[in-house]
């Protein structure tokens, strides 16, 4: 069984690591989101908005092995933690308990430390996107906004884009004729 605990460490902290692959280029998106957001390229913006999306997909699918390799390591240990629940807190119960079962003590101290890096790294790349995202909420409200005052500025000051739908327009007609 310590085996298939060890790869399972590995396997959490291969998908951590893939996690934050797809999440920097996700922020590298993002980055390029704002240049683009900024000089109002609607049709660039929609083809980096169906990419984050695929990344988006992509991190949903690790996410879910992630958890449900979590799950398991979880089932197997419930009796020792008294728990089935998948909570952040009965994981590290789990790695104690893995540890404790471990007989080369130093081989699991560096796939411990190997899981700490890759969740450390997962959750600079997590918060930089978070940022990056946020940057990008407000540039587009911001955006949304002076296009909206723009407009009404316009149908204030200009009366040639008034709606004269319900207005008869009687007085001093001119009839200009187009064959000449």
């Amino acid at each position: 069984m310590e085996h298939s605990k060890l790869d399972v460490i590995e396997k959490l902290s291969q998908i951590f690591f893939q996690e934050t692959l797809i999440m920097n280029s996700a922020i590298d998106i993002e980055k390029e989101k704002s240049k683009v957001i900024l000089q109002a390229k609607s049709n660039r913006l929609n083809e980096l908005s169906k990419r984050s999306d695929e990344l988006l997909n992509s991190l949903i699918q690790l996410e879910r092995e992630r958890y449900n390799l979590v799950e398991n390591l979880i089932e197997i240990y419930k009796d020792r933690i008294h728990s089935r629940e998948i909570t952040l807190s009965n994981f590290i119960k789990v790695l104690y308990e893995i540890q404790n079962d471990y007989h080369d003590k130093q081989q699991y101290q560096k796939d411990i430390d190997q899981l700490l890096n890759a969740l450390e790294k997962f959750k600079q790349s997590s918060n930089e996107l978070k940022q990056e995202v946020e940057i990008n909420q407000k540039l587009l409200q911001r955006t949304k906004s002076i296009i909206s005052n723009l407009i009404e500025s316009i149908e204030k000051k200009d009366k040639t884009y008034i709606n004269f739908k319900n207005k008869r327009v009687t007085s001093n007609a001119l009839l200009i004729n187009h064959s000449i």
